[in-house]
């Protein structure tokens, strides 16, 4: 079981069927885990690589969500930031780059650019640990991607 879940946490990119699995099990886990129950030492959301999505995605689409935490913390290889924005409340992205520590690698392409990074993408942190954590994931890659994501490379996972 450990395997699996392992293979979900690493394996979970924008165009596999494990992305969407994420936001429905990051939801579910709100709606009956955490939302009904009150927290002493406050909640905070967690994500790493591909899989913060779904942490984004549930403070993107549901208003009753950032009020409730104390805030987000994320780590970031080369995988994209994905930017935290309601329509229907103004304030999710102003309350993100508050109480969020997007924590990215100091490779990542968001450091290349000229401009000022939105707020709606957090607080971004760059990081030399995430860089070398990011270096010992290169070697983990999965033989079934490439079904998923076709363009993506891959090659079969090292023994542990």
């Amino acid at each position: 079981m450990t395997s699996n879940l392992n293979y979900l946490l690493r394996f979970s990119t924008p165009c596999s069927p494990v992305f969407s699995s994420f936001s429905k099990l990051a939801e579910y886990l709100w709606e009956n885990y955490i939302e009904p129950y009150d927290f002493d030492g406050g909640i905070w959301l967690l994500g790493a690589g591909n899989a913060f999505h779904a942490v984004a995605k549930l403070l993107s689409d549901h208003d009753n969500v950032y009020h409730r935490l104390s805030g987000v913390i994320a780590f970031i290889c080369q995988s994209s930031i994905r930017p935290i924005s309601n329509p229907n409340n103004a304030w999710v992205s102003s309350w993100y780059k508050e109480h969020s520590k997007i924590f990215v690698a100091k490779d990542h392409h968001v450091w290349q650019k000229p401009e000022k990074v939105s707020k709606r993408y957090g607080k971004l942190i760059q990081s030399d640990e995430v860089s070398q954590f990011c270096f010992r994931e290169t070697s983990y890659t999965s033989p079934n991607l490439g079904k998923y994501c076709p363009s993506l490379p891959h090659t079969p996972l090292e023994a542990s």
